[in-house]
């Protein structure tokens, strides 16, 4: 908002169209992120974190794995990648999964890609798991399979 003398205001108004949350932000169309005082998105919009410069790679990454996720069932509430370049995921009823980096040593798959490869042994093995419901988290960084981290229901 700029006033000039004597007597008119020039106001120039910007609008963004939000795609998600991004840390304590929301990410815009543009790709970057911005901070309104209070903002309220609709039900089911992504929780995104991570490096700010990486906003772009978090959503196609949301977006690519969501879509394969989406057709065995499943659902992404969450993704972030840490300081380590770790990603990591919630699914939307809750259930955390560690993907790892991209660049991990071991092997290469047909399509080059590993997340989808570990989120295929994941698929295979999850209806096979019982009591779904004790798992604290699921760690798919092994190349000969995935890791179940149960709750300690002892209390320890």
């Amino acid at each position: 908002m700029q006033k000039k003398l004597p007597d008119i205001l020039s106001i120039q108004i910007t609008e963004h169209k939000p795609i998600a949350y991004y840390n304590d932000g929301i990410l815009v169309t543009d790709w970057s992120v911005i901070y309104p005082e209070k903002a309220v998105l609709p039900e089911g919009t992504p929780i995104l974190s991570g490096p700010e410069k990486l906003a772009r790679s978090v959503y196609e990454m949301y977006c690519d794995v969501n879509l394969f996720l989406e057709k065995y069932g499943f659902r992404i509430s969450e993704l972030s990648i840490n300081e380590s370049n770790v990603w990591s995921l919630k699914l939307d009823d809750g259930l955390p999964l560690i993907l790892g980096r991209n660049d991990d040593v071991g092997f290469v798959t047909e399509q080059n890609n590993v997340f989808m490869w570990r989120l295929g042994n994941f698929i295979e093995a999850y209806p096979h798991i019982e009591n779904k419901n004790t798992i604290e988290y699921i760690d798919l960084r092994y190349d000969t399979g995935i890791a179940v981290k149960w709750i300690d229901s002892s209390g320890k």
